[in-house]
């Protein structure tokens, strides 16, 4: 990843009235032209535009599998698993900045380092020192070869062809996207997606059911009472009150000289 003092740098030479005489020599392999043509079909349709460009370039004298080419990634980057395999040490690596666009958020990587990356065969290939970033990827590919690798190695991308061509000594060295590996990462690409997603997201239709949840009932809330009543039932007299008047408005009276025997009578009435 460039640092700050480059990026400075860059913006003065792309900004500059006239550039350097440095800056206009004709990059290297520009004189060689890559094309395409028929001869780079595919056998098969299934996938065109859908499966992803990945190759298995030798990196550090390892075969290295599942490395994703994207044009429109700013840096080379490599998985921190991957640094046992090729044999290297965090002494190794070098101090570099953060990065954003692969992790959510921003990733601090572990470091950088340059290794060797070769494309081809035994009879005909192309090797160049490319610089990576080692970093913790939650992604189903061992590393990316963005636009740093591809501009160094002046290689061409074909995505309906799934194809990467570059020049060399050798002529123009075709490496072709190897389908199985890129089919295993579009399915990793996928669970992961849908392990994402909570479960109460699919309704209790399952998942792909088109029609919304119904909407939640309200509960219906009983009125409370109405001020100034001593009672949860609007329009009633509690009993006690009931019995309270009652009282107030008679009286007994005993019947003769025996007390035990009474009557009730009206409060304003005479006992007699």
């Amino acid at each position: 990843m460039a640092s700050h003092g480059e990026v400075k740098r860059l913006s003065r030479a792309v900004f500059a009235a006239q550039p350097t005489v440095e800056e206009q020599r004709p990059l290297r392999w520009s004189h060689v032209p890559v094309t395409f043509d028929a001869t780079d079909h595919p056998d098969r349709l299934a996938g065109v535009g859908i499966l992803p460009l990945v190759v298995s370039p030798i990196i550090n004298n390892v075969v290295v599998s599942k490395m994703l080419v994207d044009g429109s990634a700013g840096l080379n980057l490599i998985s921190a698993t991957l640094m046992e395999k090729l044999q290297i040490t965090e002494e190794q690596l070098k101090p570099t900045g953060p990065f954003q666009g692969v992790n959510p958020g921003t990733t601090q990587p572990h470091g950088k380092i340059m290794l060797p990356v070769t494309f081809g065969t035994r009879e005909s290939y192309r090797t160049e020192n490319v610089t990576f970033d080692v970093a913790d990827i939650p992604l189903p590919y061992n590393g990316l070869i963005g636009r740093p690798a591809l501009a160094k190695f002046m290689a061409v991308t074909h995505h309906a062809y799934n194809t990467l061509k570059m020049p060399s000594t050798w002529g123009v060295l075709t490496v072709k996207a190897n389908a199985k590996d890129a089919v295993r990462c579009v399915e990793l690409v996928f669970k992961g997606a849908a392990a994402a997603v909570p479960d109460s997201a699919a309704g209790d239709d399952g998942p792909g059911s088109s029609d919304p949840a119904p909407p939640a009932k309200k509960a219906r809330v009983a009125p409370g009472p109405v001020p100034g009543e001593c009672s949860s039932h609007a329009g009633q007299v509690p009993k006690n009150t009931r019995l309270q008047e009652e009282r107030l408005m008679t009286k007994r009276v005993p019947l003769g000289s025996d007390a035990n025997r009474s009557v009730t009578i009206g409060a304003s009435l005479p006992d007699k």
